[in-house]
């Protein structure tokens, strides 16, 4: 018998605050997605498995255009896509549309903002081995069928390719190290500098890649 994940009041919550020219923080707003993803489907139908295995579990955020997209690690659907909520903040958030994006059955890991679009740090679903991607992804949404934005010949996202992941000693044994964050250092017109950081390895062991642009 299946029952639903218990709640966790301290991690249901999505927070907006800005930071002065000193650093300083101002006021922190609040708000939270449960209401939307209660009565939303694909979440609707998910929100009774635990987030690591193929449940809800939102893992990446960015902001582009003065709105936020939101990437799911989990529920990754039929044919393999994976739900990315757009929205505006607010209380409770506003104009949600919820697009999808073929991962190749990976979730999303994070977002980073990029020009022409955003970066996808892409991985497994669950806490298992598996294969880590970049993407760049131009905010279609990529259900094919009629209406669609997207085709195979214009396809609205783009693989980079696999994120080599560090090993856990000199001696290059292997690690159980999964990537869960990504920043952009660096853009200029040919390739992103970007900062990754690992769970399973010693203080996240940040490390930069320089990855060219496709």
């Amino acid at each position: 018998l299946l029952s639903s994940p218990k709640a966790d009041p301290a991690r249901d919550v999505l927070l907006r605050f800005e930071l002065d020219a000193a650093g300083k923080a101002g006021p922190i707003q609040r708000t939270s997605l449960r209401s939307y993803l209660s009565a939303t489907e694909p979440f609707k139908s998910f929100g009774i498995i635990p987030s690591k295995e193929n449940g809800i579990d939102a893992e990446g955020l960015a902001v582009w255009s003065q709105r936020l997209y939101v990437g799911f690690r989990g529920p990754v659907l039929r044919g393999n896509f994976t739900p990315i909520l757009r929205c505006r903040f607010g209380s409770p958030i506003a104009e949600p549309e919820l697009l999808f994006v073929n991962l190749g059955g990976r979730g999303v890991r994070d977002l980073a903002r990029v020009e022409g679009g955003l970066l996808i740090l892409a991985g497994p679903v669950g806490d298992g081995p598996g294969s880590y991607q970049l993407y760049l992804w131009d905010g279609r949404d990529g259900v094919p069928g009629t209406g669609a934005h997207t085709s195979a010949i214009n396809p609205g996202l783009h693989l980079i390719g696999d994120l080599p992941i560090p090993p856990s000693d000199a001696n290059g044994h292997e690690t159980p190290a999964k990537a869960e964050g990504m920043a952009l250092i660096e853009e200029t017109s040919h390739h992103w500098k970007i900062l990754v950081v690992f769970d399973g390895l010693k203080d996240g062991h940040a490390t930069r890649f320089r990855v060219e642009k496709p």
